[in-house]
């Protein structure tokens, strides 16, 4: 079986479509981006770190290395397929992608859902390194047998760790937790790769970290597109906890169910959770709401970030699926906005997407009343 990739470019932001063969579809993908995925290993300032964790603590290292190939080979593969495509070494390409295992990550996103019981409202901050902006694609998979998705990705990484809607409706988004002493067991990105090539509904995806221990830590928030079903899991240090969604459920970079697991939250984390904590609904909240909230405005008035003020990340691009007007709306930073049908996005119908007004920075507040 052979694999194809076709680009889309939606004013410099690239859209990878790859359909066929996983490993080929890997390759191909570690070609294209050659030039990124250097740069990005060069570009992460925590990649240093890094490597003297695991010369610290080699047998930790190691440990979650072996339990990452052994337990998810089908994403080693991939990583394999991926560096070999790119002509870098896959040591090189581990450690970027367990940098998040090895206790320390200053990086951060955040979640927000909301639903009245029939209207749902599901937004993601992908946050990261300002020196990534330009340097990332959405990326469409359509490989072998799995679901096909969807997902904002960083060439060099795994796909799945950041947000991401599938075929069957199921969007998530996921959210770094710092675990200063991570479980020897399957990486974080390993984790959340597999269940990005393998689940297909919210039922699937819970089960799936219920029995799959992660060695770092991620808060998956999960909606249900179709069904209006919501929930929330932390996964960290081999534990795993959820907990069903509230009206208004929201999760930034700390932990708030696995009470029995120590993190590092930082000072920005918190001040996101404070300003999400104190928020007062619209009479009728909508996208223009949600969109001011993740793409509009910093802490207070929302949490939104530029990287200014000694903040180590900025939103590199905010996804709000606005389910009841079936529709995926994405703020890249340094490329236009656009909004296309959830269906098409979940399959890479890259033909359907229009711009998106009004901006998120001047959209009201409080709308259809």
């Amino acid at each position: 079986m052979s694999a194809t990739l076709t680009e889309h470019d939606l004013g410099g932001l690239p859209w990878l479509v790859a359909r066929g063969d996983r490993q080929q579809a890997f390759r191909q993908l570690g070609a294209r981006f050659a030039e990124q995925i250097a740069a990005l290993a060069g570009a992460m300032s925590d990649l240093p770190l890094t490597v003297r964790r695991r010369a610290a603590a080699p047998r930790r290292f190691d440990a979650i290395a072996a339990a990452s190939r052994r337990d998810h080979p089908l994403a080693w593969t991939e990583l394999e397929q991926l560096a070999a495509g790119a002509g870098v070494s896959f040591e090189s390409l581990l450690l970027l992608n367990l940098r998040g295992d090895a206790g320390l990550d200053p990086l951060g996103c955040t979640d927000v859902l909301w639903s009245d019981g029939e209207r749902l409202l599901f937004g993601h901050n992908e946050d990261g390194d300002p020196a990534l902006a330009g340097r990332c694609a959405l990326l469409t998979l359509a490989l072998d047998d799995d679901p096909v998705s969807t997902s904002w990705w960083y060439p060099g990484f795994l796909p799945g760790n950041t947000f991401a809607l599938n075929e069957h409706g199921l969007a998530w988004g996921l959210d770094n937790v710092n675990i200063p002493a991570p479980a020897e067991c399957g990486g974080r990105g390993f984790v959340a790769r597999s269940l990005q090539a393998s689940c297909r509904t919210l039922a699937d995806a819970a089960a799936f970290l219920a029995r799959t221990p992660s060695a770092g830590g991620f808060a998956y928030s999960f909606a249900d597109t179709r069904g209006g079903e919501r929930l929330l899991v932390e996964a960290a240090a081999g534990r795993a906890r959820e907990a069903p969604a509230a009206p208004l459920t929201w999760h930034t970079n700390h932990l708030l169910l696995l009470d029995e697991v120590a993190d590092r939250p930082s000072a920005e984390s918190r001040g996101r959770a404070a300003a999400l904590a104190a928020l007062e609904l619209p009479r009728r909240p909508a996208r223009e709401w949600l969109l001011a909230l993740l793409a509009g405005a910093p802490v207070p008035a929302g949490v939104h970030r530029d990287g200014s003020g000694g903040d180590s990340s900025a939103t590199l691009c905010t996804f709000v699926a606005d389910v009841p007007a079936g529709e995926a709306l994405v703020v890249p930073l340094g490329a236009p906005a656009f909004a296309l049908g959830l269906d098409d996005f979940a399959h890479g119908n890259a033909t359907g997407a229009r711009p998106l007004e009004p901006s998120p920075a001047t959209a009201p507040t409080d709308v259809n009343p």
